[in-house]
């Protein structure tokens, strides 16, 4: 699976895959995404400041009122087949 690696800020990064998902890595952490079929989700975990503005202007940029917040355990879940299996 290829992947393309773009950083869209200070300490953002954007990873897209060729199968249309797309993860934004707020530090070293996954904490949002496009998946098809899903949609754009974002983790429920309570971040800190900086990291929860990365998510409000990831989402609010690409996905307005169509994301949703899911479970973290569940979030985690979707991306630890693209993280090398890391939760």
């Amino acid at each position: 699976m290829s992947q393309s690696i773009q950083s869209v800020g200070a300490n953002r990064t954007l990873v897209s895959f060729d199968d249309g998902r797309e993860i934004l890595v707020s530090y070293s952490t996954p904490v949002a995404g496009f998946f098809p079929g899903r949609g754009y989700l974002a983790s429920s975990r309570k971040w800190s400041a900086t990291t929860s503005k990365h998510v409000s202007q990831y989402l609010a940029d690409l996905a307005g009122d169509k994301a949703r917040r899911i479970d973290d355990a569940e979030f985690m879940s979707l991306v630890a087949p693209l993280n090398g299996g890391k939760r």
